[in-house]
């Protein structure tokens, strides 16, 4: 008997209309989602759910130009970062709820990092090693 399911939303440009909400219950469906289905300008929450409960949210604001913002929400929350700072002031813009806010170039990963770091968060329920996390 399955105990998990995961509730996946993805919201691209912010539209209304550009909307989807699924209930899944397995990893592989909600990796074949975020797969074909998170593309630049969107928003992506996957909710670990389990009778009912949330076990905690995986959060991916990805931009225009491929750099993503992750967020995991446990009982505190933690953002993503790079290993290695690369520049010092520069800011990304990221949409949500039809609103822009920026966030520190340091504080964002590529596009592939985010969706490890989720896959890793599926498989295991702990925060990828391959980036650094920021107690927010």
């Amino acid at each position: 008997m399955q105990s998990f399911t995961y509730r996946v939303e993805l919201t691209v440009d912010s539209a209304a209309s550009g909307q989807t909400e699924i209930v899944v219950l397995s990893v592989a469906e909600v990796r074949t989602f975020v797969a074909k289905s998170l593309v630049p300008n969107s928003v992506l929450i996957v909710s670990h759910l389990k009778h009912n409960a949330d076990y905690g949210n995986f959060i991916i604001f990805l931009n225009a130009i491929g750099l993503a913002y992750v967020r995991v929400l446990e009982h505190r929350g933690f953002h993503a970062a790079r290993l290695q700072a690369t520049v010092s002031g520069t800011t990304v813009q990221f949409i949500e709820d039809g609103d822009t806010f920026d966030v520190d170039e340091n504080s964002t990963i590529p596009r592939a990092s985010a969706i490890e770091a989720l896959n890793h968060w599926l498989a295991t329920g702990e925060r990828f090693p391959g980036v650094y996390w920021v107690d927010e």
